[in-house]
């Protein structure tokens, strides 16, 4: 487990952790070690990659405003701040700039804007309802790391602003795999 790696690192007994091998929160105490170095270089063609996956088979993930006003509703530099501990950037698309004879800047981009956001639910039909909410849906969070669960309470938090009322839901590999690829759930 991560921290089994930090505690591994700290005594000498591994030399080398790629990727995210310790907890975010221990980066700044390891950092501060003169014994230990850190370097973030290397990884722009591999990068980790996270985001939000829609069911575009069920409303009302299938109206483009939806999708736009959600990415508008979420602070992604605030959420790399608060789970990631600003190791990381925001980015607009699935390819990495490093891949640059793939990558473009001509693409849309949505900065954090709940007005925005608030504005495309009103026109795709979701108006607030009592206590403020337009919509629910439950949010399958990935198992395949540990910073997923504050992720989903971070994105729960930013889509309430905006009247979207969300469940993250943590579940095992297998099931998680089964529900989200399989069921389209």
């Amino acid at each position: 487990d991560p921290a089994t790696r930090a505690a591994a690192l700290e005594t000498g007994e591994i030399q080398y952790l790629p990727f995210a091998g310790v907890p975010f929160s221990d980066v700044a105490r390891l950092r501060a070690r003169p014994d230990l170095a850190f370097d973030q270089r290397g990884y722009a063609y591999n990068a980790q990659i996270y985001y939000v996956a829609f069911n575009l088979k069920r409303a009302p993930f299938d109206n483009v405003k939806v999708r736009q006003a959600i990415a508008h509703a979420i602070d992604k530099q605030g959420l790399i701040n608060t789970v990631w501990y600003g190791l990381s950037q925001p980015a607009d698309g699935p390819v990495p700039k490093a891949l640059s004879r793939f990558f473009t800047n001509d693409k849309p981009k949505y900065a954090f804007d709940r007005k925005k956001a608030e504005q495309l639910l009103d026109e795709a039909g979701l108006p607030r309802k009592d206590g403020g909410v337009r919509f629910s849906f439950e949010l399958e969070l990935s198992p395949s790391g540990d910073a997923f669960v504050p992720a989903g309470e971070y994105i729960r938090q930013n889509l309430r602003a905006v009247g979207i009322d969300v469940r993250p839901k943590a579940s095992e590999p297998s099931s998680y795999l089964k529900k989200v690829w399989t069921n389209y759930e």
